[in-house]
């Protein structure tokens, strides 16, 4: 992320109290025992987590049950597939067994909420994104799982269930954007996933990027494909292939829209309808003219609504939008920040520009609409007042660690950095033989955490970087850091500095 630590410390709104359990001692394994003799010595250890659970980490997908405040499933970007049923006061890792613990896709049978179906693969496509390993699907609420293909699917961007038919089922696969090819497009099944036909595609480096059901008629559906692909040096996003089409005979057959929309190449697209206005439907559409569109007849006819640039930061990493169950014209927009319209898309606010930054997840109560839960790169937060306020639900060990080193002593110190939630060192263990707790760990330096070394020499000496090559001395028995970045002409970040 290119925001000012400063900025990231605002957003944050860490507290060390919130410091509660996360990453796990099979990291320090790894790094204390010798390779020759880690299988044997691993064999023997017992997991623990010592922390930080400061904020829950990086978010993908999130879902509830109508009428039902204490489920709720969630999906994390590297750290699984997660469920509640006390609120959000106590989760349990769900999807154990998988080949990744990548997620991109959770989906409820809005007939039988026991009926729960898992994509895997982010479809967020960072550059350390995790490609997934298939389709998982579950009849009795995530206790037993049943692997169900699209192994080389690579991410999976949505999954929806007709509302009336729980066996009708659509998978939309972005596919493995680091390579052509695969098991790209939109595909669907009629028989709860015995069988399974591909009903959109487009180019090898095509695949689905949006779905959705038509409100009170599944019939109808709208889908959008994204022509994407990632190398480790750069994204091509965008291209011929994207586009946004539309099936009126239950997904048999699909024609393109074009009428009214801006001109190609488009990149990321994301649609969703209004359910209190069916015929309503938002488009955000990543292009050179406009941003936000809006048709009032399926999609047959479209109006620019706004080209305001927060409503979609960085398409390829945001790029979502939901409607409220009760209001089409009130909706929320995932960007860096949460963006919310109460006008039809005209204008836009700060949902709350307290909680931490970079959305990429929201599900509304159809029942309740006042009640919604949100995912981002700092966790959940619940909301049950329509947005208005929110309530982290972080205790979720699900941090995506760059790095891990230790400082000598008794107890030894662990520090590391965390994507987009700050660099934190705490201890292995307490004196007094106690679990470790909030209030040990401590932040080091801010931002996108990346490399944190104690110096050889003097333990309570803690050098950390983050994003743009922001270099920190942390001392910990004052507590305070400061800023050693060499002064280069040009922009030079930390790994270059590594290279001299």
């Amino acid at each position: 992320m290119n925001i000012m630590i400063l900025k990231r410390f605002r957003r944050v709104g860490y507290s060390p109290v919130r410091v509660l359990a996360g990453l796990t001692a099979c990291l320090l394994a790894l790094i204390l025992v010798p390779a020759w003799a880690a299988s044997s010595a691993l064999a023997g250890l017992h997991f623990r987590d010592i922390g930080p659970a400061i904020a829950g980490g990086r978010v993908s997908t999130v879902v509830g049950i109508p009428h039902d405040p204490l489920v709720y499933y969630v999906g994390a970007a590297g750290g699984g597939v997660w469920k509640t049923t006390d609120g959000g006061n106590s989760w349990q890792p769900i999807l154990t067994h998988a080949d990744t613990s990548s997620i991109g896709a959770i989906a409820l049978a809005p007939s039988n909420p026991n009926l729960v179906w898992v994509g895997t693969g982010e479809p967020n496509p960072r550059n350390d994104m995790i490609t997934g390993a298939g389709v998982y699907y579950s009849p009795d609420a995530g206790q037993t799982w049943t692997f169900m293909g699209f192994r080389h699917a690579g991410q999976i961007a949505s999954i929806i269930v007709d509302p009336d038919d729980s066996q009708r089922v659509f998978i939309c696969a972005l596919g493995n954007v680091w390579k052509p090819g695969g098991q790209r497009g939109l595909y669907r099944t009629t028989n709860g996933g015995r069988s399974w036909t591909r009903v959109l595609s487009g180019n090898p480096e095509t695949g689905c990027g949006s779905v959705a059901f038509e409100p009170g008629n599944p019939d109808v559906m709208l889908a959008a494909t994204w022509q994407v692909r990632r190398y480790p040096w750069k994204l091509v996003d965008g291209g011929p292939g994207s586009g946004i089409w539309r099936s009126t005979d239950g997904g048999t057959t699909w024609s393109e829209l074009h009428r009214d929309l801006p001109p190609k190449p488009y990149g990321r697209i994301a649609l969703a309808f209004a359910p209190s206005r069916p015929h309503r439907v938002y488009a955000l559409i990543e292009a050179r003219k406009g941003l936000l569109w809006r048709s009032n007849d399926q999609g047959s006819h479209w109006q620019m609504m706004s080209d305001n640039h927060n409503l979609d930061v960085r398409p390829f990493y945001f790029t979502q939008l939901a409607v409220s169950p009760n209001n089409a014209d009130k909706v929320f927009f995932l960007s860096m920040e949460l963006m919310e319209s109460t006008d039809g898309g005209r204008t836009a606010f700060y949902a709350d520009p307290m909680i931490h930054v970079d959305h990429h997840a929201i599900w509304m109560d159809p029942a309740n609409p006042d009640r919604i839960l949100q995912g981002n790169d700092g966790g959940i937060a619940l909301s049950l007042n329509g947005g208005k306020n929110w309530r982290y639900l972080d205790e979720i060990p699900i941090e995506e660690f760059y790095s891990v080193d230790v400082a000598p002593g008794i107890p030894f110190w662990i520090c590391g950095g965390i994507q987009d939630n700050n660099t934190w060192c705490g201890p292995s263990s307490e004196y007094n033989r106690g679990a470790v707790t909030g209030s040990d760990w401590f932040i080091v330096a801010g931002g996108d955490g990346q490399y944190a070394v104690p110096a050889p020499s003097d333990p309570k000496i803690i050098y950390a970087d983050s994003q743009n090559g922001f270099i920190e001395r942390y001392n910990r028995m004052t507590g305070r850091s400061h800023f050693i970045v060499p002064t280069y002409s040009g922009f030079m970040n930390t790994h270059t500095l590594s290279r001299q």
